[in-house]
């Protein structure tokens, strides 16, 4: 079945006076498709060599908060009584109102189809991207690999019960962006080792080992499921997979899922939120 939708493009304007800016973001809504989407950049690498000065920092913070809140929407939208009657300006009005501010939304564009997740990846690639350095110059980022896992989430329309969450011990505390709770806590961590050499693929392996050892006597139970890229470069694989050796010295407490095992995992995740929630799939 085919469903309308519309969409807004998020962009930077950098300088209000010549009016110079770039596309950062994408939204997709669709009430009979019970949809909504956002892709907002997480990197602003093009953006500062367009734009010298900017502050990159600030960038992504708001980027970021844009895109959280979008997301957040989808935790009562579909339970309002009046959602039929709401377009796609007032949802994103209320996350960021049409002002002289540097982020601005594009007028509505609109459209039908049957893949909504899909719409809005490819015209985040069309709209956003496209321009970009090419692929094979760029790695991966851990933003990148949680895009490939949210896509199949949001089509099981589970997305929504993801919260952020802070485990914490007396002496530490590590904070999870996607987390979901039933007797436990299970924490979705996703972690590119898309990276240049193999002592940084070390070092963020023993990062991501002490984080989740610091809380491993947390009074709430808890589970991280370590959502992995691998390298594309053939030389790294190597100590990638020393890597993934030396956090499965964790033992329990810590999951890794390779890219490979995505949909069974995905499914079998999803599969467990239904159950919890009684979501109803009609």
């Amino acid at each position: 079945m085919k469903y309308p939708y519309s969409y807004v493009i998020l962009r930077y304007i950098h300088d209000l006076m010549t009016g110079e800016q770039l596309n950062v973001g994408v939204v997709v809504y669709s009430v009979e498709g019970k949809y909504l989407g956002a892709c907002c950049r997480p990197t602003y690498l093009r953006l500062s060599n367009a734009f010298p000065g900017l502050r990159g920092d600030a960038f992504r913070s708001v980027s970021r908060f844009i895109q959280n809140s979008i997301e957040g929407i989808n935790d009562s939208l579909w339970r309002e009584a009046l959602v039929k009657e709401k377009d796609i300006e007032q949802i994103i009005s209320g996350v960021l109102p049409r002002d002289e501010s540097t982020f601005q939304w594009s007028e509505p564009g609109f459209g039908v189809a049957i893949d909504l997740p899909r719409v809005l990846d490819e015209l985040y690639e069309r709209l956003v991207t496209r321009y970009d350095e090419p692929v094979n110059s760029q790695r991966r980022t851990d933003e990148d690999v949680w895009r490939h896992y949210k896509k199949d989430l949001e089509k099981r329309r589970v997305l929504k019960y993801l919260k952020p969450k802070v485990i914490s011990t007396i002496n530490d505390e590590v904070e999870f962006r996607h987390a979901w709770k039933n007797s436990a806590w299970h924490c979705l961590e996703p972690a590119s080792f898309d990276l240049s050499r193999g002592d940084i693929i070390r070092d963020k392996a023993h990062r991501i080992l002490g984080q989740v050892t610091s809380i491993r006597e947390a009074s709430e139970a808890f589970q991280v499921y370590l959502l992995v890229g691998r390298p594309r470069a053939d030389n790294m694989i190597e100590a990638y997979e020393r890597a993934l050796r030396n956090l499965e010295s964790v033992g329990s407490g810590l999951q890794i899922i390779k890219e490979e095992q995505a949909s069974e995992f995905i499914e079998s995740f999803a599969k467990n939120i239904e159950a919890h929630e009684q979501i109803d799939l009609v």
